[in-house]
């Protein structure tokens, strides 16, 4: 069984948020509140600019989620694979560090 976390539609509130204050802004204390609750948040910069926000409508917009999900559907029904799988799908902005990436 795949399961699709909605980190995009998270994100993209998120990133409506005013981030001025930098760790006392709405921005980072809604992220900092959730990112140990919600799967596959640690790799997003909750700090990035209105490319981040518009990176994350486009993903909305072609529907991404269904997306990973058909194809992990695929993948594990092709090798055979019948344990549970989870994807968070999630964007890398030009210039974030690659450390960060987290992979649950």
């Amino acid at each position: 069984m795949v399961t699709v976390v909605p980190t995009l539609a998270f994100m993209a509130g998120i990133y409506r948020l005013p981030r001025e204050g930098g760790a006392s802004s709405p921005r980072f204390k809604a992220y900092h509140a959730h990112v140990a609750r919600v799967h596959g948040l640690a790799a997003y910069n909750p700090m990035a600019g209105p490319h981040a926000l518009e990176a994350v409508d486009r993903l909305l917009a072609l529907d991404a989620k269904t997306i990973a999900a058909r194809a992990a559907s695929e993948t594990t029904e092709r090798f055979a694979y019948a344990g549970p799988v989870t994807l968070a799908v999630v964007l890398c902005a030009p210039g974030a560090p690659l450390g960060r990436a987290a992979i649950a």
